[in-house]
């Protein structure tokens, strides 16, 4: 259903809730309208679909730049965030140019007295992992009381040839350790490369990419955020769909020794711009670097293919700061709806600062992670 809401200065606040409704908001979003990788209709389409995701989806009618959509789910018992949840990141508000601005200053205290009214059920609004602003433009819903969120995006601009792209990184010596690992791994069969994989294997791939990925994450210590089946079904579908197509805005890159998947990427391609969203690779070849093989060709076809920056996405990580020269933060903006709302933005503001102060101190996280694994192992 959608309820109507109370006037937010110049607009008006709806919220949708029936997938089928929200499915056609998405079906609206036009050719003008500002949205980065994750809330791509192709992404939203995928994750919506699912009968598992319940839609919380926000439009704001403004007086002269039509609607802005946060397409948003609920998460938990009383909350709601970006649809995707933690597979979502650089996130915002999808409209105009000329509705988000409109949209700045307006009180985020506004948005959620309309959820009030509207009795919407839900305990907080939860704005996480948001870019400050997309094309110069400033995003809404990142105002004062924002809480720069833990992890940093990494990325690097890939302007000119591949060569002009290594030089500085430095390039004689990655091309120096690409040749060396692909000798170790033609020691063990031979490598073929599939970039990007065509849609008769996109299954196989990632069925094979969340056995390896559990794994590794269950190494770690980590919750495995690949284990649901809504999530493993949403990205079934969107990288199928995306193979059948001839933009494909999302693809996987497989790099096998034999009939084994060595390595195994998940990309978005938005805006001349390659994200990576997700990368793993087998334990068996792991002496020869095969994650790392695959992140060169990644970059040399990104860049062939006319890609103007590769984003790495969030995380940092050693491997992507050989690369790496662009820093960009998300913030996180908790609208509480409720006095339990109210509690739950406490608390994650508060889980925010102390996480983001465990990982600037390099020694200290990293001793963190050595305590996680060896938790994971008992």
């Amino acid at each position: 259903m959608m309820r109507s809401g109370t006037p937010l200065d110049s607009g008006a606040i709806h919220i949708i809730e029936d997938r089928s409704q929200a499915l056609a908001e998405i079906d609206a979003i036009t050719a003008i309208d500002l949205f980065s990788g994750y809330q791509h209709p192709a992404f939203l389409k995928a994750w919506v679909s699912q009968r598992d995701v319940e839609p919380f989806f926000i439009r704001i009618e403004t007086q002269y730049g039509g609607h802005v959509l946060l397409p948003l789910e609920r998460q938990g018992t009383h909350n709601v965030g970006y649809v995707g949840g933690k597979h979502a990141n650089g996130n915002f508000p999808i409209g105009s140019p000329e509705g988000l601005r409109e949209l700045n200053g307006i009180g985020l205290d506004a948005l959620a007295e309309s959820t009030k009214v509207q009795k919407a059920n839900i305990g907080t609004i939860a704005l996480e992992r948001q870019l400050e602003s997309l094309e110069g433009v400033k995003n809404p819903f990142v105002d004062h009381r924002a809480v720069r969120s833990p992890n940093v995006a990494l990325s690097f601009d890939i302007e000119g040839d591949f060569d002009e792209v290594l030089q500085g990184r430095p390039g004689s010596r990655k091309r120096k350790r690409f040749r060396s690992q692909m000798r170790k791994l033609e020691a063990m069969g031979p490598v073929s490369v599939e970039i990007p994989v065509g849609a008769k294997t996109v299954r196989e791939v990632l069925a094979r990419f969340f056995e390896l990925k559990s794994q590794r994450l269950k190494d770690a210590g980590i919750h495995d955020s690949f284990g649901d089946v809504a999530t493993r079904a949403a990205f079934y579908s969107m990288f199928a769909d995306s193979a059948d197509r001839v933009y494909k805005t999302h693809q996987l890159f497989v790099l096998k020794v034999g009939d084994k998947y060595a390595a195994i990427m998940g990309n978005t391609l938005h805006n001349k711009r390659l994200t990576v969203e997700f990368s793993t690779f087998d334990a068996e070849f792991a002496h020869a670097g095969p994650g790392d093989l695959l992140f060169f060709l990644a970059v040399e076809y990104a860049v062939q293919n006319g890609c103007k920056v590769f984003d790495f996405g969030v995380g940092d990580e050693r491997f992507k700061r050989t690369w790496c020269d662009i820093e960009t933060y998300q913030y996180d903006v908790f609208i509480p709806v409720s006095l339990s709302g109210r509690l739950y933005t406490a608390a994650n503001k508060m889980r925010s600062q102390v996480v983001g102060q465990l990982k600037s101190n390099e020694k200290i996280w990293n001793a963190a992670k050595a305590a996680r694994r060896r938790l994971a192992g008992t």
